[in-house]
């Protein structure tokens, strides 16, 4: 299985310290990146599970929103193992389920087109894919 982001994504977006802090393992006093590893596989799943009954799955190329839901949700999954909450890390994560819930009943789009492959990854028009906008796929 394969994440939509990667341990280097989520340090591009967010502060090595605030990564840390959700890795940390008491018993060895240092951050456990293996467990970003595992969350970011298991939130990648829980994204192919809302947007498989209208793509695809896994989506490649990787839209800009779903690498973006991959790393909040991954750490919020990450910091729940580590007994940790953050309210932040929570209204995201609940906010991205809802968008992905929107995503599997067709009242948003993931800015590629709904029968894109690997092979001919184009966006849908007027998508402006690549811009984080979120807006409603038009087939083309």
């Amino acid at each position: 299985m394969s994440a939509y982001a990667t341990r280097d994504d989520v340090l591009a977006r967010y502060e090595a310290e605030t990564v840390d802090r959700v890795c940390w393992e008491k018993d060895t006093s240092a951050p456990d990146y293996t467990k970003l590893d595992r969350a970011l596989e298991d939130s990648a799943a829980e994204i192919d599970s809302y947007v498989s009954t209208r793509f695809p799955v896994p989506v490649n190329p990787t839209p800009l929103i779903l690498r973006n839901i991959n790393i909040d949700l991954a750490l919020y999954s990450a910091a729940l193992t580590a007994d940790k909450m953050f309210e932040e890390l929570q209204r995201r994560a609940d906010s991205w389920r809802k968008h992905l819930a929107m995503i599997a009943k067709g009242q948003a789009g993931l800015g590629v087109r709904e029968d894109s492959s690997p092979n001919d990854p184009s966006p849908a028009e007027g998508t402006n894919v690549g811009a984080g906008n979120i807006v409603k796929s038009i087939r083309v």
